[in-house]
Order: C-alpha cells, then structure tokens, then sequence
C-alpha cells in the first residue's frame, strides 16, 4: 500500500540520518518484490539520499576534504558493484536469503553501536 510504502520511506530515512544506513527498512520492504525492481529501486534510493546528504552537510559546513575524497572513492566503490550486481544475477530464493541475512546483520550492528 501507499501509506506502508511511505512509513518505510520515513524509518529508512530516520535510520539513514542517524546511521548512514537505509537498507535494513528497504529490504524488508522490498522483500516480496521481483529481484530486478528491488535492486533497482534501492540503488536509486541510495543515491538520492547519499546525495541529500552530502549536499546538506556540505552547505552546513560539515564537509572537510579529507571526507570529500572518502565519500567520493566509496560512490566510485557504489556505482562499480551495482555494475556487477547488473551481470551477476543469483537466484531468487539465495537472493531473498542474502538479503534478509544482511538485514539481521545489519539490524544487530546498529543495536550494538548505540
């Protein structure tokens, strides 16, 4: 549903603001999704709320050089593996576990950061 869709839009991005990371609350909502749109979908996300972000950190003075360079070298790492996301295709069901294996991990890690 729209109103589902738009509650995990908003956790995603409170979970992005505060940690960096978007994904757990994607995954989850493109669980049942086809592979294809999943994948698509969340790359576009990624980028759009990478580039949010470095935008407002930048304009808030937040952005040194130094974590200009990072942030540049990991998008090049970004676009590089969503390349080889492109040819590399696994099968539905090892996806969806792999998937839900990195929400797990992903999930943990937060709660033991803080």
């Amino acid at each position: 549903s729209k109103a589902g869709q738009g509650g995990v839009g908003a956790v995603a991005g409170i979970m992005g603001t505060i940690s960096g990371v978007h994904g757990p609350a994607l995954a989850l909502a493109y669980a049942r999704s086809p592979i294809q749109e999943a994948r698509a979908t969340v790359a576009l996300i990624f980028v759009l709320a990478c580039a949010a972000s470095l935008c407002l950190r930048a304009v808030s003075g937040l952005v040194d050089p130094v974590s200009a360079l990072s942030g540049l070298g990991l998008s090049l790492m970004a676009c590089a593996g969503w390349g080889v996301s492109r040819t590399v295709i696994l099968p539905e069901i090892p996806a969806r576990r792999l998937a839900l294996c990195l929400v797990v991990v992903s999930g943990v890690t937060l709660l033991l950061r803080g």
